[in-house]
Parts: C-alpha cells; sequence; structure tokens
C-alpha cells in the first residue's frame, strides 16, 4: 500500500515562514520608530540617532520582506504550476546510498533512486525537506515513488 508522505500542495504557507519572521521584525521596526518618534518629540534632550537607526531597521526589514517573499512565491507557484500540469519527472525503486550526514551541513541528507540523486536539508524552503533527524521518512531499503523537478522533490509516496 502506497501512503503519502510528501506533497507540495500540502506544505503551502509553510514555505512562507521567513516571509512571515520577517513581517514579525518590521513590525517591531515599525512600533519603535513610531514610539521613539512620540517620545522624542515631547523631550527636551531627543536622541539624534534613534530614530534614524530605526528607519535604517524598518527599511532593512521591509526590503527582506519584499524580497523573500518574492523569491519564495515565485519558486513555489512555479513548482505547484508544474505538478499541477504534470510537468515533472517521477522515479520509483529503492533508496540506495542513504547519507544522513550528506555535505553541506544544515543535516543534509542524501540518496539515489534508480539512479536519480537527491540532496535537501532543513534549510531547504520549498519541496520535501524533512531529515530523519527530524522525524523523516526516508531511510536506506525504503521503496519510494518520487514526483521531482529540478532535483526538488514535490510529492513522496513511500510503499508500506
Amino acid at each position: 500500500m502506497w501512503v503519502l508522505h510528501y506533497s507540495l500542495f500540502k506544505q503551502g504557507l509553510f514555505s512562507f515562514w521567513p516571509v512571515f519572521w520577517g513581517g514579525m521584525i518590521l513590525l517591531f521596526f515599525l512600533f519603535a520608530v513610531w514610539y521613539t518618534w512620540r517620545e522624542q518629540r515631547a523631550s527636551k534632550n531627543p536622541d539624534k540617532m534613534a530614530v534614524p537607526f530605526l528607519v535604517g531597521g524598518t527599511l532593512f526589514a521591509a526590503f527582506w520582506v519584499i524580497g523573500v517573499g518574492i523569491d519564495i512565491g515565485n519558486r513555489y507557484f512555479e513548482l505547484a504550476t508544474c505538478l499541477r500540469n504534470g510537468d515533472y519527472e517521477v522515479v520509483e525503486g529503492l533508496v540506495e546510498n542513504y547519507n544522513p550526514n550528506a555535505p553541506g551541513g544544515h543535516y543534509a541528507e542524501s540518496f539515489t533512486v534508480n539512479g536519480v540523486p537527491f540532496k535537501y536539508g532543513n534549510a531547504t524552503l520549498i519541496g520535501f525537506h524533512k531529515t530523519k533527524r527530524y522525524g523523516g521518512p526516508i531511510d536506506e531499503g525504503k521503496y519510494v515513488r518520487i514526483f521531482y523537478r529540478n532535483r526538488l522533490i514535490l510529492k513522496l509516496w513511500i510503499r508500506e
């Protein structure tokens, strides 16, 4: 029996967690700028450097949210369109050459299925990335069916 362990469609908005945290930082800076500006208006000895520093932080956070949001959004929607239109490759077979500590850090894993190499880690934002260390299902000798594009896993089925 095949069990679906990952689908890009199920991941959905979880791909955008860096944008969420950037947004939280942006809100913090916006509040800090407003509060500091308000306090300095009422003060007799205003700190001239506080507002420019906070405005700089606000601009950095805003550019982060916009830039990372556009990057992740483009990649996610491109891959989702490919998955929806059937524009991907499929490989099926036993997991071989499984390496839970592949070079590249961030607890990267690598393996091959019928000669097709895959590598992912916890820093991977789009596509399957759940390593064994965090409860991932991939292991040597498991029989899998993988839908992928550019070596990114879009769907992962495991025969159990």
